[in-house]
């Protein structure tokens, strides 16, 4: 089974088969430790990474439709699948550095797609106040991610 293609692999997968699972284990686990590491670098250790790898793993086997052999190699898929849950988890922890306020906020804007009024309006703050926050904690996050854009 170690030499079926990626294609082949995850047909088995979609058929719930526990070998052809394995098999991708084996054959990606040390890439995407290295992929999830290498986002978590300043932000994880060691068992952030190894439950980023484990995520994506469990996210093939939840989803396997979602692979589409012709669309990009499995390793590809894996590699992003990875690499979108270790940036997640670096999001997370320097979203968990900001205060409360901010964290609120973000998370009201961004996750519940509040806009700036609704968000005033629970506060008891106006619409301006929410919009300078809200930049200030975009700034404080990009600059703890060292990203150019947010």
């Amino acid at each position: 089974m170690s030499r079926l293609t990626d294609a082949e692999l995850s047909r088995a997968v979609q058929s719930r088969d526990e070998a052809a699972m394995e098999v991708i284990i084996n054959r990606y686990s040390r890439l995407l430790w290295r992929v999830c590491a290498a986002v978590l670098s300043k932000s994880g250790g060691t068992q952030d990474v190894e439950e980023c790898v484990a995520d994506a793993f469990v996210y093939l086997w939840r989803y396997p439709e979602r692979y589409d052999s012709s669309r990009s190699t499995l390793k590809t898929f894996l590699c992003m699948v990875a690499r979108s849950r270790a940036t997640r988890q670096e999001l997370t922890a320097a979203l968990h550095t900001l205060p409360e306020e901010e964290q609120d906020m973000l998370l009201r804007r961004y996750l519940g797609d509040q806009k700036p009024r609704e968000i005033a309006l629970a506060l008891g703050i106006t619409s301006r106040q929410v919009q300078n926050r809200l930049y200030r904690a975009r700034s404080r996050l990009r600059a703890q991610l060292n990203m150019d854009e947010l």
